[in-house]
């Protein structure tokens, strides 16, 4: 039995056309409206802008938004894929206070 048949890959058809967020592996993130992927998932944002970094830590982001306009994303940097509509940002139980 081939292990390719198991594996079932994110539907990304749901979210063309809506705003989406990703994270990159070196901890850039940004936001905009699907507008085409690939087989591979290199994803094409439209309307993207990126969230500046906290200059004292890289892996932070602030809530400060920089406007990229079209944006093709390499698939093997990304990261995280999630929409950005009807989610929230909830406390890490795993930080230590």
């Amino acid at each position: 039995m081939s292990r390719r048949n198991d594996f079932k890959s994110i539907d990304l058809k749901r979210y063309f056309g809506k705003k989406i967020e990703i994270k990159f592996l070196d901890g850039r993130q940004i936001v905009g409206t699907l507008t085409g992927f690939d087989k591979v998932f290199n994803i094409v944002l439209e309307e993207a802008s990126e969230y500046s970094q906290d200059p004292s830590n890289f892996f932070q982001v602030t809530d400060k938004l920089v406007y990229l306009g079209l944006v093709v994303c390499k698939s093997s940097s990304i990261c995280v894929i999630f929409p950005s509509e009807g989610t929230e940002e909830i406390a890490n139980p795993f930080e230590k206070k």
